[in-house]
């Protein structure tokens, strides 16, 4: 195994999120953590969209107002391109913490940074800190436990090539 296969810094994670236009009437940079789960009931509460229960996340809109939201937890997973390759990464990010290990297994590939401390993620503290992998390991349960419905769902063979297929019109494979 690679052992870079098993980093995830920042650059890997961050996507610029931009909204703009229709009743987004201030231009703001928002500096708080977002999770990609809550960019769906955002636009629901731009448009005035009644959301559905089934529907998860939460609304940003009180960040285009300058209020803070609650630091949640957000999860993060990683896969090589190599599409033979079974090892993913899978953890937590927050505003002071970034926990990830092997998706299979959780006593391999630990990483534990101080994002305070140390943002360029030079210094694993997993050996140090045995308690806040608890903690990140409990709530990985529970999202775990919330969504195990979705993981459970297998992909057709067709569809599988029909993804090799776009990943390879766009570069990636």
């Amino acid at each position: 195994e690679h052992q870079e296969f098993f980093k995830l810094p920042d650059i890997l994670l961050n996507t610029p999120l931009i909204f703009a236009g229709y009743k987004i009437n201030k231009h703001n940079i928002i500096n708080q953590l977002v999770r990609n789960i809550d960019i769906f009931p955002t636009i629901l509460d731009i448009v005035n969209i009644n959301r559905q229960e089934n529907v998860s996340g939460r609304t940003l809109l009180p960040l285009f107002e300058g209020k803070k939201l609650e630091d949640l937890p957000i999860y993060i997973e990683n896969k090589t391109i190599d599409l033979e390759m079974k090892n993913s990464i899978m953890g937590l990010r927050n505003s002071s913490y970034k926990y990830y290990r092997d998706k299979n297994n959780p006593n391999s590939k630990v990483n534990l940074y101080d994002l305070n401390k140390d943002p360029n993620e030079n210094e694993n503290i997993a050996t140090e800190e045995s308690q806040i992998i608890i903690q990140m390991e409990k709530i990985l349960e529970k999202m775990k436990m919330n969504t195990s419905h979705i993981e459970n769902s297998e992909i057709t063979d067709d569809e599988e090539e029909r993804v090799k297929e776009e990943l390879k019109k766009l570069g990636y494979i």
